[in-house]
């Protein structure tokens, strides 16, 4: 063997103990993610390789905005194009890469506490001309003034199997609802979620791809110093993360409910892997005008529970394909739509230049 090839095998295996991935078994996922809101359009493609201290995530994104809105949605979306991101908990760095232009930057895992100075005053110029455009709104948006008349979660299966991307798979339907009234304004509203999951039964190599995903996911969180047990599952099912995004952009005008029953309805979904969601986000709002509402009325002409439920009824018996005309007057349109694909998920061995940039990275200041 040549004193090259010597030296070469050497540098790999080096890197591999620094690393943490001598032949290290990890899992690999393949995923496609299209959110909807009413000012853009995200989607993405995503190659995850993982192992128990190292992830690579190769994006192929692209954010389309409309609008003054969009223009600062896009400021909370990664850059478009061909990117990777490697975490390397053991080393605690971050390395961002641009695989077109093939450049590579590190930087350190910062912790929360750490961090979000920084980034708070770089979002703070971008949020400053925006907020002052919805201050007007910030009295119907008072949080404090908000009465729960009604919550509504439950978890349906309804006995349809098919065979998505090579998975065997079950279909479940989440409905979801709260009504509110603000009890200063007398506004009253209604937010509704419509979710199809497509649920694989969990296989040993499932559960133990969905292991290596929980075990990484949570000491990542350590290392930023955040104290929470995920339920990656509730999360992804929910839209957690899109309503994040709807509610930074928009002021804080939408938000995630916190319904009682979710624990005991979700139990259903125990057992399962989630290969499909498709969910749709539903907000009706009244306007209610000076001096015609008091605590407890309803505006004339506002749409009731039983209208929307019926609407969205209708919603569900078309996707479980009992038949309904459509009415122009009965159609709801979301204020958000977000739709997540498994392609592909397999258990496989992980090795350095599976994960690694093939150039040099510099340090990021």
């Amino acid at each position: 063997m040549s004193k090259k090839a010597i030296t070469f095998i050497l540098c790999a295996f080096l890197i591999s103990v620094q690393f943490g991935l001598a032949n290290a078994q990890g899992l690999k996922k393949q995923t496609r993610t299209k959110v909807t809101f009413g000012f853009g359009t995200y989607l993405a493609e995503e190659v995850v390789k993982m192992t128990g201290d190292v992830k690579r995530t190769e994006s192929d994104a692209e954010f389309k905005g409309k609008g003054l809105t969009g223009k600062l949605a896009g400021k909370f979306f990664a850059k478009s194009g061909e990117t990777a991101e490697v975490l390397n908990l053991a080393e605690e760095k971050v390395y961002q890469v641009d695989t077109k232009d093939k450049k590579c930057r590190v930087r350190p895992i910062v912790k929360m506490s750490d961090s979000v100075e920084v980034a708070m005053n770089r979002a703070k110029e971008a949020m400053q001309s925006w907020q002052q455009e919805r201050e007007k709104y910030s009295e119907l948006q008072d949080s404090s003034q908000i009465e729960i008349i009604e919550t509504v979660f439950r978890v349906q299966n309804m006995d349809e199997s098919k065979k998505v991307n090579g998975f065997d798979s079950e279909k479940f339907w989440i409905d979801a609802y709260t009504r509110w009234q603000n009890k200063q304004t007398g506004q009253t509203g209604t937010d509704s979620m419509s979710i199809i999951a497509r649920m694989t039964p969990l296989s040993d190599d499932i559960q133990q791809a969905q292991q290596i995903e929980m075990d990484f996911n949570q000491k990542y969180m350590e290392k930023l110093g955040v104290d929470v047990q995920l339920n990656e599952m509730k999360e992804s099912l929910l839209g957690g993360k899109w309503f994040d995004m709807l509610q930074q952009v928009q002021g804080g005008s939408a938000a995630v409910p916190d319904y009682e029953d979710v624990g005991d309805e979700m139990k259903q979904l125990e057992g399962y892997y989630p290969i499909v969601i498709d969910g749709k986000y539903y907000p009706v709002r009244s306007t209610p005008k000076s001096g015609e509402m008091s605590e407890g009325q309803e505006e004339e002409g506002v749409k009731d529970m039983s209208d929307v439920q019926g609407k969205l009824g209708g919603l569900a018996k078309g996707l479980f394909g009992k038949k309904k005309k459509d009415k122009k007057e009965d159609k709801l349109e979301p204020a958000f739509s977000f739709y997540s694909e498994t392609r592909k998920l397999e258990l496989t061995n992980i090795t350095a230049s599976d994960l690694l940039p093939a150039y040099d990275c510099e340090e990021m200041k």
